[in-house]
């Protein structure tokens, strides 16, 4: 009884409601995916051992094996930004250069580029050029995060001929090439485009008006500003991450890279030239920066990596299997089957490549059998697969979230309409305009 398919789906559902006020009341990602889990965990049909010693671990450790480095590169990176000072001269002189009205479009600017050329781990080298322009601008460390998710969704997987792994999955599965449904993809993404920047420039003048500025971060409280000549130039500044970037294109597009070993010596590199070039502005002790950089990220790494591990132990569930069986009897427009069905499994799993991975191989066989446009399931499936997915125990999310040392209290409410309102909107204009053309 307590592991059948309705029993188990009740649980899982009420697990992300605990989940979500857990997170809201301030609990870390750490305890609360853990509380999570051990509720799902009594429904599953393996055990709750079996359950938590096994998948649940098996999603920390695939998370902590992926990205340990990614993660310790990027910390390691923003310590020696901030011990150099050149992150505080990166920052003022764009904001000097742009002026304080443009500045987050500098960093939403920087977060389409990357995004466009499919580049893992992006959000490290954004959020430490966020911090800098933030604090010149006097903008919370909110509104960083906010220009760095608008082109995220719309444009990896709506945008005709980008590189994203979700767009190669919908051509390998339906036949298609990466440019399917062009005029579609173009419109979802500036639906998406559009909407972000409105809700970015209205959230912009509601800190304004309520006098909320930047909000330091704690390795922020001991740093004291800079004397022009204790700082190093602004070239010598820029010029490691001009480095990491031309780098992460030449051997990921270049050279056919995958996107972790890539992101990994790129910024190691980055590392490198950023001390040698501006290391005699160093006033700490050297190996406790070291050490300081790699320690911080820690927590952000195990917040994810528990939150991957709790969405692995829902997957175990015989609800979840239920609702996916289910999904494939449904008798309705396939565009319309499609968006629900993309929609419920991103929400259950919390992935939008893993939900949209389900849906390839579990119903979209099927509608291509009865004659339904690869174009328009192409299309419909990679807009939709990016809303229903952000839902707090998605580990993405999470990760920029804590990248930008935020939690779930201050930035989800952001996060709900960036990430989650905005995309249903544009996915329902996907299908409306699928239904019409395809």
């Amino acid at each position: 009884m307590f592991t059948g398919p309705t029993f188990s789906l009740i649980v899982v559902i009420l697990s992300l409601a605990l989940f979500v006020i857990l997170s809201l009341k301030g609990l870390s990602p750490i305890p609360t995916a853990l509380i999570c889990s051990v509720l799902v965990a009594l429904t599953t049909t393996t055990g709750v051992y079996t359950a938590m010693f096994t998948d649940f671990l098996s999603g920390v450790t695939t998370m902590v094996t992926n990205s340990f480095l990614i993660f310790a590169m990027g910390g390691l990176m923003g310590a020696v930004m901030n011990a150099t000072g050149a992150s505080e001269v990166l920052g003022k002189t764009l904001v000097n250069k742009m002026g304080v009205k443009w500045a987050p479009y500098s960093i939403m600017i920087l977060s389409f580029i990357l995004t466009m050329g499919a580049i893992g781990g992006g959000v490290f080298l954004i959020a430490y050029l966020s911090f800098a322009i933030l604090k010149a601008a006097n903008l919370p460390r909110n509104i960083g995060l906010i220009a760095m998710a608008i082109p995220l969704a719309p444009v990896a997987f709506c945008m005709p001929g980008v590189g994203h792994i979700s767009n190669v999955l919908r051509s390998k599965a339906l036949g298609t090439t990466l440019f399917a449904a062009p005029g579609i993809g173009i419109t979802c993404v500036v639906i998406g485009m559009v909407l972000g920047v409105l809700y970015m420039e209205w959230l912009i003048r509601y800190y304004r008006k309520n006098n909320i500025g930047y909000d330091p971060r704690e390795v922020e409280s001991q740093l004291v500003e800079r004397k022009q000549e204790e700082a190093p130039s602004f070239l010598c500044s820029l010029l490691p991450i001009i480095v990491i970037i031309v780098l992460i294109f030449v051997l990921q597009l270049g050279f056919g890279w995958e996107s972790s070993p890539t992101v990994i010596l790129s910024q190691l590199i980055g590392i490198i030239l950023m001390y040698v070039l501006n290391g005699k502005y160093i006033k700490e002790n050297r190996l406790q920066m070291i050490s300081g950089g790699i320690t911080n990220i820690l927590a952000p790494l195990m917040g994810t990596s528990a939150i991957v591990g709790y969405a692995s132990v829902v997957a175990l569930t015989s609800g979840y299997t239920s609702v996916m069986n289910s999904l494939t009897t449904l008798n309705m427009n396939p565009y319309i089957l499609t968006f629900i069905s993309i929609s419920v499994i991103c929400a259950l799993c919390a992935d939008s490549v893993g939900g949209l991975s389900a849906f390839l191989t579990t119903i979209a066989p099927g509608l291509l059998a009865q004659g339904v446009s690869p174009q328009g399931l192409h299309i419909v499936s990679g807009a939709t697969s990016t809303a229903f997915d952000a839902l707090p125990h998605n580990g993405v999310l999470n990760m920029n979230i804590q990248v930008f040392e935020l939690n779930l209290a201050k930035s989800y409410k952001h996060m709900l309409v960036v990430q989650m309102a905005i995309p249903v909107l544009y996915a329902i204009v996907a299908v409306i305009l699928a239904m019409i053309f395809y």
